[in-house]
């Protein structure tokens, strides 16, 4: 199943029940073609109906690396962000500093966010004593 396909079941017109509300996306699989044919790479051409709204994606790497029986750098590295910084930090923001860690600790392996007309979402607005 292509990504585009995922996110064209939540659009507006699919799914009217989630028209405005955000949608977060957290993809973490390789996706780097081992045949190393380029057009293993591409994705479905988007639905021309409507445009996807309210969305953000976030993918863990072009190469998802693993540590043995501890998960993936991105996984770890999510949590951890989201850990720290979900009581104070909107979702976009908390993608840029998953950016930085994964960034500071594995150099090559970095997420990548894709944004479509994402708002200003806070995923826990609570501070961690008010939860």
């Amino acid at each position: 199943m292509h990504v585009s396909q995922v996110r064209n079941m939540f659009k507006d017109q699919r799914c009217p029940h989630l028209k405005g509300k955000p949608k977060v996306f957290l993809f973490n699989f390789c996706r780097v073609a081992l045949s190393g044919d380029t057009n293993d790479r591409c994705e479905e051409p988007p639905d021309v109906d409507e445009a996807p709204r309210d969305m953000l994606t976030l993918y863990a790497t072009t190469v998802a690396m693993r540590l043995r029986h501890r998960g993936t750098y991105f996984v770890m590295s999510l949590c951890q962000t989201l850990a720290t910084h979900a009581h104070n930090t909107d979702m976009y923001s908390m993608a840029q500093r998953l950016d930085q860690l994964m960034t500071a600790r594995h150099h090559a392996s970095t997420p990548e966010a894709q944004s479509f007309a994402f708002k200003k979402f806070f995923l826990n607005p609570f501070t961690p004593s008010d939860a």
